[in-house]
């Protein structure tokens, strides 16, 4: 029997490809389950039901399972890794439900070969996605949807914290949308979010009571892993522990690791008057600098800046 208030029956029909990225490179079919068909009623909260079988268009008929806890929704699910045999199981065409129940009834859904099959997302700043800082916010993307339009729809799930709006809510993905911005705060540092992108082609009809719906789909899913990372703030620049040695003034710099960085020197601190010492990469985070002209010209004052690109 339905549930709640519940107004409209409604019977669907969906296929999915599923596929993996590991790589900046393209989704790969996932080789444990690369294709799934899936058939499901859903009752209005006035009817009820012992039974619910679809015959599809082969003229095997497969009972749907009723879900033990929404217990108005019954479904069927197969799967399968040789895309010739699953098309021959599940081909287009009319999909037929036997509702055993009050009122008892026979629905045709077509599932029609016009409605093709998504292309699999690829997500095109996975490198990104593999180093996220979670104290601010993310902006996944992926290519576009090739033919997508805003009839269509884009589903994207991050772990069990992040998920976009279902199909029909005002603020749901259309078939146009390139990216999504996960908010500051969503997610934890130092987790890998099991993740996915799934293209879907939607259709929906309801009859002229508008008390059924039929609704059919096809969708390609690409699932990936978002890893996320502790940022450190930056270390600034620190010129510390100067010390006269045979090599004349010898000083060291302070900085994050990797941070390359220029010291430069100045006799007269005028502006216009600073010349570079050295230029090098901080590896560890504590470099040592020696300046041997110091010997003969002990007016030197020294500074440190960041530099984009190690130039030694």
């Amino acid at each position: 029997m339905g549930s709640g208030t519940n107004r409209v029956t409604s019977f669907l029909i969906g296929e999915l490809h599923f596929y993996n990225q590991t790589s900046a490179g393209t989704p790969t079919l996932d080789p444990s389950a690369s294709f799934a068909f899936e058939a499901g009623t859903v009752l209005a909260s006035n009817r009820t039901a012992t039974a619910i079988s679809v015959k599809l268009p082969t003229n095997v008929s497969t009972n749907l399972n009723r879900s033990p806890v929404a217990q108005e929704s019954f479904t069927a699910f197969a799967a399968s890794t040789n895309l010739t045999s699953f098309q021959a199981a599940f081909p287009s065409g009319d999909y037929v439900f036997n509702v055993q129940g009050t009122p008892a009834e026979q629905v045709t859904v077509n599932f029609p070969a016009s409605l093709t099959q998504p292309a699999a997302p690829h997500v095109n700043n996975y490198p990104a996605a593999q180093a996220v800082d979670a104290s601010r916010p993310f902006l996944l993307s992926w290519d576009a949807f090739a033919g997508g339009t805003a009839a269509d729809f884009i589903a994207v799930q991050i772990g069990d914290v992040f998920r976009t709006a279902d199909i029909g809510q005002s603020n749901a993905l259309a078939g146009t949308a390139t990216s999504i911005s996960i908010p500051a705060g969503t997610l934890q540092p130092l987790t890998n979010y099991p993740s996915s992108v799934v293209f879907y082609r939607f259709l929906a009809t309801t009859n002229g009571a508008g008390t059924e719906a039929s609704e059919v789909f096809r969708a390609t899913s690409t699932q990936f892993t978002l890893v996320t990372v502790v940022v450190l703030p930056p270390v600034p620049l620190v010129l510390t522990n100067a010390a006269w040695s045979a090599n004349g003034l010898t000083f060291e710099v302070t900085s994050s690791e990797s941070q390359a960085l220029t010291v430069e020197y100045s006799t007269t601190l005028a502006p216009g008057s600073w010349e570079k010492l050295v230029s090098t990469n901080s590896a560890t985070g504590r470099v040592q600098i020696s300046d041997p002209a110091s010997k003969t010209d002990p007016n030197r004052t020294y500074r440190a800046r960041k530099s984009l690109v190690d130039n030694p």
